[in-house]
């Protein structure tokens, strides 16, 4: 068995505000195994990533969210252009990741042409549509679940993010080829270093503002959760509804009582997670998503939604809580509960543990040995 491999990497149609940090963390595990990595990339707006060991090549993309079928037409087009740089590109195993469950040709191409197809997904696109309210979505939550059974099919292997995803998504006759494949956390990097009692904001956010992520509910929340003057949250991320967030905060006549930080650099993101007691995640669907596992490494309590993988992370009572709904009233219920809890900081201990003991660079090294079924790392 090789202990090393020349990888391809194929990542998803991504919005000019979506973040390169998954991915980046991925190939930082990849390059474990690699003896070259070639990247094949979409983003709106072109990419800011430079990586002597990898080779990047940009697809050029159209992203049209409406309507539909100039959408298809674009993701279609996209699929032959990724198709026809993968022709042309050396490497043996092809890793489709972070929004390429629908990637078709391309997997179907791999699997005809004798490479490992590995599919890393962090949710069915089939689910997520399907929350639409249109009239069209379920006639495309049903073309997505089509096309979601061939390429889940055709893969070598099926890379869910993580254990519980299985049962979630149904996914479970392609049990045989499972292997989870979550990420890491910095563990050097991101540390508690300041009691969760003594930290400056109650409450905080930290994501994209966008409708999917929760975040107008969490600003609405926070007129009752902020009741007393002398109370503070904060909101770090950046995103579309950046002004709609000011302008619930200042209905609410709390706009000096949240600090909004903007974008952020991730280096500098534990010396904010430190100042903040309870993150709050109220996302209508995540995958596993990083700012939880930041959070939970930062000794932050996490109140989330139970969405996608985060019931693996979240316990509800031992290592953070579960939301019952998006809605304002229960992220102010759910905030509640947390903090009448008899031990809170027992609860960030117990999250802290759980990350060094899971979601520590060198774990997710081994899990992606399996993945590629390669027993050891590359020394």
């Amino acid at each position: 068995m090789r202990s090393q491999r020349d990888l391809v990497l194929i990542t998803g149609r991504w919005r000019k505000d979506s973040s390169l940090y998954p991915a980046e963390k991925l190939i930082t595990i990849l390059k474990a195994y690699a003896d070259s990595i070639t990247w094949i990339a979409t983003k709106e707006g072109g990419l800011d990533y430079h990586d002597d060991c990898v080779h990047l090549i940009e697809v050029p993309d159209r992203l049209v969210e409406e309507p539909f079928y100039l959408n298809l037409f674009y993701h279609i087009l996209h699929q032959l252009r990724v198709l026809s740089l993968l022709v042309r590109t050396r490497g043996d195993t092809v890793v489709f990741a972070f929004g390429s469950d629908l990637c078709l040709l391309p997997i179907i191409f791999g699997r005809l042409a004798g490479k490992e197809v590995i599919l890393r997904s962090d949710g069915r696109p089939s689910k997520v549509y399907g929350m639409g309210k249109d009239q069209a979505a379920p006639i495309i939550e049903r073309m997505f679940w089509l096309i979601e059974r061939i390429t889940y099919a055709t893969a070598s292997r099926l890379v869910p993010e993580s254990p519980v995803m299985v049962s979630r998504y149904h996914l479970e006759r392609y049990q045989h080829k499972i292997e989870t494949g979550g990420l890491y956390v910095d563990t050097g990097l991101f540390i508690s270093i300041k009691e969760v009692e003594k930290r400056r904001f109650r409450v905080g956010y930290v994501g994209r503002l966008s409708e999917e992520k929760g975040v107008l509910a969490f600003a609405e929340s926070l007129s009752t959760i902020l009741s007393d003057p002398g109370e503070e949250a904060m909101i770090i991320g950046y995103g579309h509804l950046a002004p709609v967030v000011a302008r619930i905060l200042s209905d609410g006549g709390i706009q000096h009582q949240v600090l909004c930080t903007g974008r952020i650099e991730n280096r500098d993101l534990p010396r904010y997670l430190n100042e903040i007691q309870m993150v709050v995640l109220p996302s209508a669907f995540e995958g596993l998503p990083n700012v939880v596992l930041e959070a939970m490494a930062c000794g932050c309590a996490v109140l989330a939604t139970p969405v996608g993988g985060i019931p693996d992370l979240v316990h509800d009572g031992v290592t953070g809580f579960l939301l019952d709904d998006q809605s304002p009233e229960a992220i102010a219920r759910g905030i509640s509960r947390a903090y009448s809890h008899y031990d809170l900081a027992g609860i960030t201990e117990n999250a802290r543990h759980l990350i060094e003991q899971q979601y520590t660079f060198p774990a997710a090294v081994e899990r992606y040995g399996r993945v590629l079924g390669i027993p050891h790392p590359a020394k």
